[in-house]
């Protein structure tokens, strides 16, 4: 059965839920252990904002000046479409990294200065690669460390 929609009187094959709606979805992802999250805005038009909320408060602003990260990452690239795709902060550091394509970058939040970082392993991961993999030789039942 097709659903048919009605627009300006005249109906309409459904849309794709992204080409009907702007933001249609907010995934917070929070600050350490504080009341501060940010989030990521996706908009029909491929454009993209990096949104960060005080919890508590509930003001929200742009996670950083999206206009300087784009000029200092140069290549053309427009402040609406950053190549981001995720933020890690770390308020020790006052920076946040922007990870996004394979490349990786650290924003310093206090001069507004950008630097290229290189990538050696995923740092959202926290965990070592395995050297191998052996296979349970008692069905999964009580596991024992290495002999």
């Amino acid at each position: 059965m097709t659903v048919l929609f009605v627009v300006a009187g005249i109906l309409c094959p459904p849309l794709s839920p992204w080409a009907a709606v702007d933001r249609s979805e907010v995934k917070p992802e929070w600050i350490g252990q504080g009341a501060r999250f940010w989030y990521r805005n996706l908009n029909r038009d491929g454009t993209r904002e990096f949104v960060l909320v005080d919890g508590v408060t509930g003001v929200r602003r742009p996670a950083c000046d999206h206009g300087a990260v784009a000029r200092q990452i140069g290549e053309g690239v427009e402040a609406s479409r950053l190549p981001v795709d995720h933020l890690v902060f770390d308020e020790e550091r006052d920076l946040v990294r922007l990870e996004g394509g394979g490349r990786v970058w650290d924003l310093e939040l206090s001069s507004g200065d950008l630097k290229s970082v290189e990538r050696v392993h995923d740092a959202r991961a926290g965990l070592k690669p395995l050297r191998h993999l052996e296979r349970s030789v008692n069905g999964g039942g009580d596991e024992k460390g290495p002999p």
